[in-house]
C-alpha cells in the first residue's frame, strides 16, 4: 500500500501537482531514505519490503528533482535576488536539494551494504541471496538516477541550439558525488591510470560493474533487469558528473586541489570517464554475444533486449569506448541478418 501511495505521489509530481507540500512529507520519507540496520531487517525477513519502499521513495525524489529550475537560469537568479518564492509555480526549491543529496550519498558506501559488498569482492555470487541483492541493487539504481536528475538541472545534457553550458560555480555536493563513485568500488581503475601513481592501487580492485555484469550473464530475468538498470544509471551519473565539473572547471579549479582530496580528487579532475574504459569494454564484450543470441528469437526481444542496446548506446554516446564501434557494427549486422 505504501509503495502504491508513493507511486501515486510520483505521478502527481510528474504533472506538476503537490510539489509545494514536499517540505511536509520529507521528514517522513527520511526513514526510508537512509540505509537501515540491515541485519535486523534480515532477521525479521522484511529487507525486501524495506527496499521496495526505499526505491520508490528515491523515485519520488527523482521526479521532484526533474521539477527543479535550472540552477543558473536567468529566472532562478532573478527570484533569488528579489527574494521571491517560486513555490506558487509548482517547481521544487533548491533549498531541499542538499538534504536529499546527503541522504543519497550514504547509499554510495557499497561496502556497508550486505550482499552488494560481497558482489563487488566476487564472493558468494550464488543464488542464495539473489532476491535480496536484486532489491538492494534497484535501490542503488534509484539513488543514482535521483542524483543524475539533480545534476541535469545544474548542467543540462541538451541545451538550446546545442550551445555549451558555462557554469560560474557548482554546489559543493557535486565533487562529493564524484568522489563517492571513485572511492567506493563502482569502477575499477584503468591500468594506465594506476601506473602513474602507486597510491592509485588503493582504488584498483574488483568493481560493482564487474559484479553486475556477472549477474546479468548468470541471473534470471529479474536479476538481469535489476543489474542492467543499475549499470545504466551508473553510466549516466558518471557522465553527468564529468559534464558538470568540466563546465565549471575554470571557475572552481580549487575544488580539485590534490592537497584537499588526494588521489581521488586528481582522478575526479581528470574525469570519471577515465575509469570507464576497462570495465565498460569488458561489459560490452561480455554482453553482446548474449544479447545477440536472445534477439534472434523475436518473442524474447521485449523481455531481454531493452537494457543491452540502451547501455551500449550510452557507452558509445560518451565517446569513451572506441573499440565498441566495431562490436556495435558486428552486433547490428548479425541482428539484421537473423531478423531478415
Amino acid at each position: 500500500m505504501m509503495v502504491e501511495q508513493l507511486w501515486f505521489w510520483r505521478t502527481c509530481i510528474s504533472y506538476g501537482f503537490c510539489i509545494a507540500h514536499f517540505a511536509d512529507f520529507f521528514p517522513v520519507l527520511c526513514l526510508w531514505l537512509s540505509p537501515p540496520e540491515f541485519e535486523k531487517l534480515s532477521e525479521h525477513n522484511v529487507l525486501v519490503e524495506f527496499s521496495s519502499v526505499a526505491r520508490e521513495s528515491y523515485l519520488v525524489l527523482a521526479a521532484l528533482a526533474q521539477r527543479l529550475p535550472l540552477l543558473h537560469s536567468v529566472e532562478q537568479l532573478a527570484n533569488q535576488d528579489m527574494g521571491v518564492s517560486a513555490s506558487y509555480i509548482e517547481t521544487c526549491s533548491w533549498s531541499h536539494v542538499v538534504p536529499m543529496v546527503d541522504l543519497a550519498l550514504s547509499w554510495l558506501h557499497l561496502n556497508d551494504i550486505p550482499y552488494v559488498s560481497s558482489l563487488i569482492s566476487g564472493q558468494n555470487r550464488n543464488t542464495k541471496h539473489m532476491v535480496e541483492a536484486s532489491y538492494l541493487i534497484l535501490v542503488i539504481a534509484s539513488v543514482l538516477g535521483m542524483l543524475n536528475s539533480i545534476l541535469e538541472r545544474i548542467s543540462p545534457d541538451v541545451t538550446p541550439e546545442d550551445k555549451s553550458y558555462s557554469l560560474p560555480w557548482i554546489p559543493d555536493f557535486v565533487p562529493k558525488i564524484g568522489l563517492g563513485i571513485i572511492s567506493n568500488g563502482f569502477f575499477s581503475c584503468s591500468s594506465t591510470v594506476a601506473v602513474r601513481n602507486a597510491e592509485h592501487q588503493s582504488f584498483c580492485c574488483a568493481s560493482l560493474v564487474q559484479g553486475l555484469c556477472y549477474r546479468r550473464c548468470h541471473g534470471n530475468v529479474d536479476v538481469s533487469l535489476s543489474s542492467i538498470s543499475c549499470l545504466q544509471r551508473l553510466v549516466q551519473l558518471s557522465w553527468s558528473v564529468d559534464r558538470v565539473i568540466q563546465g565549471a572547471k575554470k571557475s572552481c579549479s580549487e575544488c580539485f586541489n590534490e592537497s584537499g582530496t588526494g588521489v581521488a580528487g586528481k582522478l575526479l579532475g581528470e574525469g570519471i570517464s577515465s575509469l570507464w574504459h576497462n570495465d565498460l569494454l569488458h561489459l560490452l564484450t561480455s554482453l553482446l554475444p548474449m544479447i545477440s543470441s536472445q534477439w534472434s528469437i523475436s518473442q524474447n526481444i521485449e523481455m531481454f533486449g531493452r537494457g543491452g542496446p540502451q547501455l551500449l548506446v550510452l557507452g558509445l554516446a560518451g565517446g569513451h569506448v572506441v573499440e565498441g564501434f566495431g562490436l556495435l557494427n558486428a552486433y547490428l549486422h548479425n541482428w539484421i541478418r537473423n531478423w531478415l
